[in-house]
């Protein structure tokens, strides 16, 4: 051990700080030995250590050895600010932070499944309770939120589900590198046991395309090749494997993560979040349609069945009952903040219900999106002006509405704001020429070159 040492130091220039360097020894060495050991190098014995954030014991480690990295999130999560973020800010905070904090540790180490189901619990909590620290309702339950989008989730990472598809980095390089120290060791320790494909199970392996014979139609019978083994031959150095997705542009973890959620869910599931991401509408108000398409938003009709309101008619006065249908297309005052756009050269539509907003999504969503951005972003600021209602705040006018949404919007090309004004509609219903408009002229425009002059 002191000449490997010695060696080490001669090819990098490096020398060992003996009072950083500690060595840890078994139970089946003596005393006798680790005395002996210890001394020639000077270096402290200890039952346990810290390599680069990963802690080193000659056992098993438990749920107690990993309260640092649960402490560590629980200190991300009360320094942040999150009595001023929003439902939208706390998923990004949980999805780009909290949940990828103990990548590292759970890639190079067993992390009980108990403090992976806790850290999973703080981040859910994290999102649905109030800012105050008061429980909230969690209106959606975490497994559905894990979901990709294509199936209808919000793509959070549940560690749980990741834990194994983070170490398939690890798994790769064994295979791909039999002359590494980690592939030797390995071997050494637990044996040839690698599918490098001399040993090829011929009905359970995966050896014929990306399915094993079990997964493919038979027209035979195929009880004779049970437990049958075969070898592969080549004229190579030797058969590897190899990416099924040779250019995605992801690492290895990402692919396995995907083939993991691809098992436990069906793509059909969902689709309507992907369509309504084709639309570039604002973080806020895609959550709000997500949760829409949920069933997640709290209406008075929802507030009552739980025995959590009085009545279940609409805040400002529709004199309706307050259902998801209501909020999508039956409220007067989205009726009005509409014809307050229609007004203004803006041909908005109406729907009656989430199915035919969805069929005139996958219709409009590649040429004629601008108009469909618009209504999904009435919609959220008429139920926000709701509730801001219900918490005795003043109730907004509909052209304050209207105006709100040309401001919240964003139009990468904008044909529908640089025509308004030719066509208007008239008290009437009817539509007036173009030449008694007045053309629209962004004010912020304006302020803007009158700075700069």
């Amino acid at each position: 051990m002191k000449n490997i040492m010695v060696d080490f130091c001669g090819w990098t220039g490096h020398q060992v700080n003996i009072n950083k360097s500690q060595v840890i020894f078994g139970k089946a060495v003596n005393r006798s030995v680790k005395t002996k050991i210890s001394k020639k190098p000077g270096f402290n014995v200890v039952k346990e250590m810290h390599y680069l954030g990963i802690k080193i014991m000659m056992r098993r480690l438990g749920l107690a050895d990993f309260q640092e990295m649960l402490n560590s999130v629980l200190e991300k999560l009360n320094g942040c600010g999150k009595k001023l973020l929003s439902l939208t800010g706390r998923i990004m905070l949980a999805k780009t932070s909290l949940l990828t904090m103990p990548n590292f540790i759970i890639t190079h180490s067993l992390v009980p499944k108990e403090l992976l189901y806790e850290l999973d619990k703080v981040c859910w909590d994290f999102i649905w309770n109030k800012p105050n620290g008061k429980k909230g309702m969690h209106f959606v339950a975490w497994e559905e939120m894990c979901k990709p989008r294509i199936a209808g989730g919000l793509g959070m990472l549940s560690l749980v589900f990741r834990s194994g598809t983070l170490r398939a980095r690890l798994a790769w390089n064994l295979i791909q590198n039999p002359e590494s120290l980690f592939h030797r060791n390995m071997i050494a320790k637990y044996g040839d046991t690698v599918g490098d494909g001399t040993r090829i199970n011929v009905v359970n392996d995966t050896w014929l395309l990306d399915k094993c014979l079990n997964l493919w139609p038979k027209f035979a019978d195929f009880e004779g090749l049970e437990g049958r083994m075969v070898k592969v031959k080549s004229n190579l150095d030797g058969d590897k494997m190899e990416f099924m997705f040779q250019h995605s542009r992801k690492s290895i973890a990402a692919l396995a993560y995907e083939e993991t959620m691809k098992r436990r869910i069906n793509e059909d599931e969902g689709g309507f979040l992907n369509w309504l991401k084709k639309l570039k509408l604002s973080p806020r108000v895609e959550l709000f349609w997500w949760r829409l398409s949920k069933n997640a938003i709290p209406t008075n009709k929802f507030l009552k069945s739980r025995k959590l309101c009085f009545h279940n008619s609409c805040a400002r006065g529709c004199q309706q009952e307050e259902s998801y249908d209501h909020i999508m297309a039956q409220c007067k005052f989205l009726h009005n903040a509409i014809q307050k756009l229609r007004e203004w050269g803006f041909s908005v539509p109406m729907f009656n219900n989430l199915e035919s907003y969805l069929e005139e999504l996958r219709r409009l969503s590649f040429g004629y999106s601008n108009i469909l951005k618009m209504y999904s972003t009435i919609v959220f600021l008429s139920w926000k002006n709701c509730n801001e209602v219900k918490h005795g705040k003043p109730a907004l006018s509909s052209s304050m509405v209207a105006s709100n949404i040309l401001s919240l919007i964003k139009i990468n090309t904008c044909p529908i704001l640089d025509n308004w004004g030719q066509m208007r509609c008239g008290s009437n219903g009817k539509e007036r020429a173009a030449s008694t408009t007045v053309p629209f002229h962004d004010p912020n425009t304006e302020k803007a070159s009158a700075n700069t002059c």
